[in-house]
């Protein structure tokens, strides 16, 4: 993965595979994997819950596993599905024998461009899991969003976004119109994305609107160039996207921005 040199440039030297530096903070997970869902030969007793977060601009996949059968759990190892940005484990899954009703958190550092499918990104996305223990293989799915797989990168400078917005055109271009619950200051779409590897290029008051152009880029380098206008009247905002391949990514786009700021989407 020599993209993720990306991450490094700045005040982080570590090699790229390598769990270096703070592991990421624990946050909220789904269930994935209830504990009477069998496996592939019929043992049951694994919970799993999870997600895949980004942390110091590089994926992770975290996970919760409980032991809800009657012995032990060890010999834990980890595989992932071929998938559309090439997520791979950066090393073993990392779990210590598990007594019932125990259970233990792990993240685990993935590698991008390792395991690639070959297909296009579509929503949801998803990671396919297997997960072995003594007891049985585990089979489930892990959704994400796009800000699992968005790099550090500083945002495009407002010229060549301006040049690269108008060689897009219209037809590398997608646009949603979404309803927010009260009016949505552009100051908060601004701090609620900077931290997703979504930077700002430039904002623009109008009278009855306000502009801000964002630029973010995936694992795969794929740069996304956005537009964000939010109304000052009212409760309106629209989400444009405008990429290489913005029949694909602007939706993945889209849909974080929707759940992030709860809105309706018209």
């Amino acid at each position: 993965g020599d993209l993720l040199g990306l991450d490094d440039d700045d005040e982080d030297d570590s090699p790229p595979a390598k769990e270096s530096g703070s592991p990421p903070p624990s946050v909220a997970k789904a269930v994935l994997l209830g504990p009477q869902q069998p496996g592939s030969k019929g043992g049951t007793g694994l919970g799993v819950k999870g997600t895949v977060l980004s942390h110091q601009g590089r994926p992770y996949l975290q996970l919760l596993v409980a032991n809800a059968s009657q012995q032990q759990m060890s010999g834990w190892a980890l595989q992932l599905n071929k998938n559309p940005f090439g997520l791979a484990p950066a090393s073993p899954l990392d779990l210590p024998a598990l007594d019932p009703s125990k259970s233990a958190e792990t993240s685990l550092a993935l590698v991008p461009n390792k395991l690639s499918s070959g297909t296009p990104p579509s929503l949801p996305l998803m990671l396919q899991v297997a997960v072995k223990n003594n007891v049985d293989i585990f089979y489930f799915n892990c959704p994400f969003e796009i800000s699992a797989v968005l790099v550090k990168e500083p945002a495009v400078a407002r010229d060549a976004f301006r040049e690269k917005w108008t060689a897009l055109g219209e037809s590398k271009h997608s646009a949603i119109m979404a309803m927010a619950g009260a009016p949505l200051p552009a100051d908060a779409v601004v701090a609620a994305l900077g931290p997703l590897n979504v930077h700002v290029v430039a904002q623009r008051n109008a009278d009855t609107f306000d502009a801000i152009y964002l630029s973010c880029k995936t694992t795969n380098s794929d740069v996304l160039l956005v537009e964000i206008s939010v109304q000052k009247n009212g409760n309106g905002v629209q989400v444009a996207v405008r990429s290489e391949n913005a029949a694909q990514m602007a939706p993945l786009f889209q849909s974080m921005v929707v759940r992030i700021f709860n809105l309706q989407k018209r």
